[in-house]
């Protein structure tokens, strides 16, 4: 019922934010999942959504103008730097969690830095992109319909889970297996 929920609430955020301005991206477990079963991975507890930061101040002004039925709570968090790094919203019951990606130059080469956690050491509070991967998004399925996703999904997934990410560590609801 997890995976029917989430999947509901997905769908009625998108459908109430639907812009062509601004494009939500799969991250995270919802990622994870539609590249490894195109299903959530395990029992989904959240959402997990991208948007670049320079779509972001549209996306906020639309949050003010949406069909608030259903959506109990909209948070703003900020991180470190004092930059707004993730917007959730709590819809029918189930957390969207939205992570902004910020445009940043490391040593070598154009990334975009989002997916902010405070409980992290320094040197891994953020997960960085490289810039193709999110300028020019992809499709990826989940629950047999068309998502966009990070160019290289896979090469993001490794970044965020480690070199094992194929593998699940627990028993999950698999609706097409890939690996």
């Amino acid at each position: 019922t997890k995976h029917c929920s989430c999947f509901y609430s997905l769908n009625q955020f998108l459908l109430r934010t639907k812009n062509s301005e601004y494009d939500f991206f799969l991250i995270a477990g919802s990622l994870l999942g539609s590249v490894r079963q195109e299903s959530f991975a395990g029992r989904p507890t959240d959402v997990d959504l991208g948007i670049l930061s320079t779509k972001l101040d549209l996306f906020i002004n639309d949050l003010k103008k949406i069909d608030k039925k259903g959506i109990s709570r909209i948070d703003k968090f900020y991180d470190d730097e004092n930059f707004l790094s993730k917007v959730q919203v709590l819809l029918f019951g189930e957390i969207i969690d939205i992570s902004i990606f910020r445009p940043c130059n490391l040593e070598n080469g154009r990334y975009w830095k989002g997916e902010y956690s405070e409980n992290q050491k320094d040197d891994k509070k953020y997960i960085f992109i490289e810039n193709q991967y999110l300028t020019n998004l992809s499709k990826c399925k989940l629950y047999n319909y068309n998502y966009l996703a990070p160019s290289d999904p896979e090469k993001y997934l490794e970044n965020k889970y480690g070199n094992k990410w194929q593998v699940p560590n627990k028993k999950q609801f698999v609706w097409n297996k890939k690996f």
